[in-house]
């Protein structure tokens, strides 16, 4: 009897306890430990446990399912077929032990979980806030975060939406995954320049052959928060500048002038209205009063004077008595100043109007 039993107990120890050294107990940091040589996974292939705290709700893709555990700073991400529901049942902040084998999707290592079970709940975790320059690092891969920077571009993938966000020389990805392909979550509308502020956990999608030091985004559980940004300069403020400056010009060239026609509308409507007032006058004393009282508002001189042509004499006579001012301007020897003008005035009015001025005399105004 004592010999079956030594027997069984030989039997147990040499089965099941390679079994239990197989799958050895990592923590997350050595989980994530890479090769540095093209960044793959150390342990790939390795039959592992881990531990940690949900920190997000299951993230679905068209093939499969990803649910990231967190233990402080250290994170990973547990992987099942999209067909399986192990990992769904879980919640943030549910702490579970996964067993599986270590793997490498697009860069991101994983572990293919073939079991897992509900430790303990230990209550959400807290976000911390890194910019998208500080997720571009494999230590922040798995764990909580929120960030936020500008829009660059948005658009749509098989497996769900994205925005692209950042102001440096590299753009950071937001990513909305998707279970059905074509069928995405709506996002907000965006437009480039606008902030957005997210939160998710850090993650890495770089398909294609190593090494494995790109693709850095971020998983999102939830829609964004966008600030619009109150004006996107797609014009170089330069450009905006010249234009407002053409459209001031512009409008004040089109103002002066308009100011001056309105003037010249106005002056020539007094004209008009003196010389029916001057038809209208039953003398030539009449006709010099009408004068003296319009003439220097319509054309801005002081004084006004009338001058009678004397075809006899050749002169210019004047009308009305004036004070220091001479009586006749002879047309052929006329003095200077403003009885030359009075003469070439004359001249000037006899040549467009009448081929023989001796025989049509006629009034001459002078103004100063």
């Amino acid at each position: 009897m004592r010999v079956l039993r030594g027997l069984a107990l030989t039997f147990v120890a040499l089965v099941v306890c390679p079994i239990a050294f197989a799958q050895a107990i990592l923590t997350l940091d050595d989980l994530n430990t890479r090769n540095p040589k093209d960044y793959s996974a150390a342990h790939a292939g390795e039959e592992v446990t881990v531990r940690g705290t949900l920190n997000a709700p299951p993230f679905h893709f068209p093939e499969y399912t990803v649910v990231t555990i967190q233990e402080g700073h250290a994170g990973a991400a547990l992987h099942t077929l999209q067909t399986s529901a192990m990992l769904d049942g879980y919640q943030p902040g549910d702490m579970v032990e996964a067993t599986g084998s270590v793997i490498v999707v697009a860069g991101m290592v994983m572990v293919d979980v073939e079991r897992a079970t509900r430790v303990k709940r230990v209550g959400a975790l807290l976000a911390r806030r890194a910019s998208p320059e500080g997720l571009r690092h494999f230590a922040m891969l798995g764990d909580l975060v929120t960030t936020k920077g500008p829009v660059i571009e948005s658009g749509s993938t098989t497996g769900g939406n994205y925005i692209m966000i950042g102001g440096g020389a590299e753009a950071y990805r937001i990513f909305f995954p998707s279970r059905d392909e074509g069928r995405s979550e709506a996002l907000p509308a965006v437009r480039p320049g606008d902030e957005i502020e997210v939160a998710g956990v850090a993650f890495q999608y770089a398909p294609g052959r190593p090494p494995y030091n790109r693709g850095f985004e971020l998983l999102a559980f939830g829609p964004p928060v966008v600030t619009t940004a109150a004006l996107g300069w797609w014009l170089s403020p330069l450009v905006v500048l010249g234009a407002i400056a053409v459209v001031a010009g512009s409008v004040l060239l089109i103002g002066g002038r308009e100011r001056r026609l309105r003037r010249q509308r106005e002056l020539l409507r007094k004209t008009y209205q003196v010389g029916e007032e001057i038809f209208g006058a039953s003398s030539i004393e009449q006709i010099l009063k009408r004068l003296e009282g319009a003439l220097p508002a319509v054309m801005g001189v002081t004084r006004v004077r009338l001058y009678l042509y004397n075809r006899n004499a050749k002169q210019l006579d004047a009308v009305g008595p004036w004070a220091g001012e001479p009586e006749a301007i002879s047309l052929s020897t006329p003095p200077d100043g403003p009885h030359a003008g009075a003469v070439a005035c004359f001249h000037y009015r006899s040549l467009l109007s009448i081929p023989d001025v001796s025989k049509s005399p006629f009034p001459v105004v002078a103004g100063g």
